[in-house]
């Protein structure tokens, strides 16, 4: 888990500003849930300020969350063998089924398409 962490933190792009700021928080803390407060509170911040900071950046914090699990659901996909309900448990969704909706939803495909780096991501 730990060489993926830091194989994620190479391969995302951890823009600079406070997107970036919120992403390295969410990425490094993947295993447990990451109230948005709690994010606020790490950087020092309002809740209302980090909100205002966001949208300054033209994102929000349920986007940031949503790409930062759609990659490395991708990742995890291509790069290992693990199954989908661990996966799925990894990021935080209750069951395999969850994760293979929000998969579709993110990339208008299933996971199957990403076991060997058959398919890219569409942006």
């Amino acid at each position: 888990m730990i060489e993926l962490c830091e194989s994620l933190m190479a391969d995302l792009e951890l823009s600079a500003g406070t997107a970036g700021k919120v992403r390295e928080i969410l990425l490094l803390n993947l295993m447990r849930p990451t109230s948005f407060d709690v994010v606020a509170s790490r950087l020092h911040m309002t809740i209302r300020t980090l909100r205002r900071k966001l949208d300054q950046e033209n994102t929000s914090f349920r986007k940031l969350g949503d790409e930062l699990k759609m990659q490395v659901a991708i990742k995890y996909l291509r790069d290992t063998e693990l199954p989908m309900d661990d996966i799925a448990h990894s990021l935080g969704f209750s069951e395999a089924a969850i994760l293979r909706r929000a998969l579709k939803r993110w990339t208008n495909t299933g996971p199957r398409e990403f076991r060997g780096g058959r398919h890219s991501v569409r942006n």
